[in-house]
């Protein structure tokens, strides 16, 4: 009997040629009781579905905020390997990375808060204010180490006070965007074990 619908990739007839036969009906190369006629090759529907899954799943607060998390640690990892060799590629690649941040803290901040008052109807739980007060931070650091290295683009190279304060307000960014995805990742827990339960 000539199946109505090609398999899944779950199915042994996957990956599949679907052919159709004298009867009318479309069978597969498997199915050996009646002689293929036509053949032609049945791709497979998987990047549609998964398409489909990416927009029913994206949140625009988790992917803005995992920019931010994720680089701010590079970029002081380069200003870290600078210190000691003086190479100016290093330096140069943590100022790319901080406009990366400061492009995407606005974004997270504003997905957050519409996130917040959507899904948890604004909840003054600490945990929120927690991350509004740190996401702040975020961005007034963000702000004022581009600021100073825009207007001292050899800030580095010159060393002296403004060099340090550059460095120190880096080295800020670091544990700031550790307490932020602390915090995310308990209100990320939270919804898995609610959503288990």
């Amino acid at each position: 009997m000539a199946p109505s619908h090609f398999p899944s990739p779950l199915t042994p007839d996957f990956p599949h040629r679907a052919c159709k036969g004298g009867g009318g009906g479309v069978h597969f190369e498997s199915d050996v009781s009646v002689k293929p006629q036509i053949c032609v090759i049945a791709y497979p529907t998987m990047p549609l579905k998964f398409i489909k899954e990416l927009k029913q799943s994206f949140l625009l607060h988790p992917v803005a905020a995992h920019f931010s998390n994720g680089v701010v640690p590079v970029a002081v990892l380069y200003l870290l390997l600078f210190l000691p060799t003086g190479d100016p590629f290093f330096e140069r690649t943590v100022i790319h990375l901080l406009v990366i941040v400061l492009l995407a803290v606005p974004v997270s901040f504003y997905s957050g808060i519409r996130e917040w008052k959507k899904k948890y109807k604004g909840a003054k739980a600490p945990v929120f204010q927690k991350k509004i007060r740190l996401s702040i931070i975020l961005l007034a650091l963000s702000v004022v180490a581009v600021s100073i290295r825009v207007a001292a683009p050899d800030v580095m190279l010159r060393g002296g006070v403004l060099a340090w304060m550059y460095a120190a307000v880096l080295f800020a960014m670091l544990p700031t965007v550790v307490l932020l995805g602390h915090h995310g990742g308990k209100l990320a827990a939270g919804q898995r074990s609610e959503r288990f339960r």
